[in-house]
């Protein structure tokens, strides 16, 4: 999906943590695609939702420490800027 799903590339995978400057390119209902393991690839996704109350990019995903889908911190951050791994891990966006 992050390489080839309908749509446009938001922000172009690089192979490396996205630059913060670029999320501003953003949308709600965007595709936002994670690296979380040791293992090279994308391994997660996830919708983003737009700006939080503290000014974060929100995203909402489905992992198991929740057990469902989830846009809170329950196991990780679901932001994209800020700590965690999926700051870490964001590679990539995709409209569709």
């Amino acid at each position: 999906m992050a390489a080839y799903a309908p749509g446009i590339s938001v922000i172009p995978d690089r192979n490396v943590q996205s630059p913060v400057a670029e999320l501003g390119r953003l949308q709600p209902g965007d595709m936002v695609f994670f690296e979380t393991d040791t293992e090279t690839g994308i391994d997660h996704s996830g919708i983003y939702l737009g700006l939080d109350s503290s000014r974060q990019h929100r995203f909402i995903s489905s992992r198991g420490e929740p057990d469902g889908p989830n846009m809170g911190d329950i196991g990780r951050h679901s932001t994209l800027d800020g700590p965690g791994p999926f700051t870490r891990g964001f590679r990539t966006a995709r409209r569709l």
